[in-house]
């Protein structure tokens, strides 16, 4: 069973794909602070890390710089509305494996799983 860690500060995105994952036979663990999902994803292993771009006190880009750090290998994707070339330049830099734009849909995730 693949293993997903949601981080966001959206209750409602995290509920909906913990929902929508876990019926398609994937661990999802949310977590709604971006520092203790720095924490758990550290401790952790994961098949696939998906961060929301702008949160209280690690914002998305902070989050994938500190896991690449330590984690040079993982798998991070960034969920985020509109972005401009500067904010583009910034992920790519931070070394995220892509972005998913918002609105998105349940079959670019589990696209990104198979």
């Amino acid at each position: 069973m693949k293993k997903i860690l949601l981080i966001d500060d959206d209750d409602i995105i995290l509920t909906t794909f913990e929902h929508m994952l876990s019926n398609l036979n994937y661990k999802v663990t949310t977590i709604r602070d971006s520092r203790k999902g720095l924490q758990v994803a550290l401790d952790e292993d994961f098949d696939l890390i998906l961060t929301d771009c702008q949160m209280p006190y690690l914002s998305g880009i902070e989050l994938i710089q500190k896991l690449k750090e330590i984690k040079k290998e993982i798998n991070i994707y960034i969920l985020t509305g509109a972005l401009d070339e500067e904010q583009i330049k910034q992920i790519h830099s931070a070394g995220v494996t892509g972005i998913i734009e918002k609105p998105f849909n349940i079959k670019q995730i589990v696209a990104l799983l198979d």
